[in-house]
């Protein structure tokens, strides 16, 4: 099971769209590879870049939610941001407060997933092939535990 819960950054760094979809959806079709099942959160965009990249940035969660048939949860931050009670004294994140009401948003949709019945993953040989899948081998390991491709 992965929640995927990222973008925000990249929409305060102004990353193009078409870049944060194609990071997102590389995530999402590495998990499905792998038989995992995926949760994409929504993340949106302050309008400091122009209404035309906010509502692109929208439509990104959506377009990734109907491509990979994957369910989408409603910006989680939506109630947290802006209510001093949930957040740490930078008011950009959430405390701990915070925090367990961002989980109450993901849960009912994880609920859901996890009541489906489970598929086995792919046989360690396809893992194992994989560029970026970890490995046992120490000779083959990068620094952070993935697999060095030979070039």
């Amino acid at each position: 099971m992965l929640v995927l819960a990222l973008g925000v950054n990249d929409g305060l760094r102004g990353v193009p769209v078409p870049q944060m979809s194609a990071n997102l959806s590389h995530i999402i079709e590495v998990a499905q590879k792998r038989r995992i099942a995926v949760l994409l959160c929504s993340m949106e965009a302050l309008p400091i870049r122009g209404w035309a990249y906010t509502a692109a940035f929208h439509r990104a969660y959506l377009e990734l939610s109907a491509r990979y048939e994957i369910p989408l949860v409603p910006f989680i931050l939506m109630n947290v941001i802006g209510n001093p009670r949930l957040m740490q004294a930078d008011h950009a994140h959430p405390n701990a407060d915070g925090a367990r009401a961002i989980a109450d948003i993901i849960w009912p949709y994880l609920e859901e997933i996890l009541k489906k019945p489970l598929t086995l993953s792919p046989p360690p040989s396809a893992l194992d092939s994989h560029p970026f899948a970890l490995s046992t081998n120490p000779q083959s390991l990068g620094p952070d535990g993935v697999v060095v491709p030979a070039c």
